[in-house]
């Protein structure tokens, strides 16, 4: 899927599993984020981690 179809299809999520999030999950949530482009690619959430 392409980067504007994911934007012009996106929708709000208003209902939630009872599932937990798994720590494989979250680690490849806090890497996505890590990977994102940043003003002047200062990434001090890293830091935290």
């Amino acid at each position: 899927m392409d980067a504007m179809t994911v934007l012009k299809t996106r929708c709000r999520v208003r209902k939630f599993s009872p599932e937990p999030v798994t720590r494989a999950q979250r680690e490849a949530l806090v890497e996505a984020g890590r990977l994102a482009p940043t003003a002047r690619n200062v990434q001090p959430y890293w830091e935290k981690f």
